[in-house]
């Protein structure tokens, strides 16, 4: 399921309106109403939906649906980096253990 999908599965579940009435133009507060507490608390659903952290700051000024899945997308590329670098990291602590092992003999002598 793509990102977008899911963000307006979660749009549409938090508004109690269809999926098929969420597009990417939909104004969270003209057209659905938003008051001053739904954008915090999508935010939330949509934090735990993607293991991401949303920054509120940023949040506050979300204002359409496109909006919201441009940041998601944004947060979500970063996590991959981060990830990424993580593992990146973790192969190369490996490959210098296992370079010190071999130049010390290995762990059996």
């Amino acid at each position: 399921m793509s990102v977008e999908s899911r963000l307006k599965e979660l749009i549409a579940a938090h508004f109690r309106i269809s999926v098929e009435s969420v597009r990417e133009t939909t104004d969270f507060y003209t057209d659905l109403e938003a008051d001053v507490l739904d954008l915090p608390e999508l935010a939330m659903e949509v934090e735990k939906a993607f293991s991401i952290a949303l920054d509120s700051r940023i949040v506050e000024n979300v204002k359409t649906v496109e909006d919201m899945a441009e940041y998601v997308q944004e947060c979500l590329e970063k996590k991959r980096q981060k990830l990424a670098l993580a593992l990146y990291e973790a192969k190369a602590r490996m490959d210098a253990a296992m370079l010190m092992t071999a130049r010390c003999g290995g762990a059996d002598e």
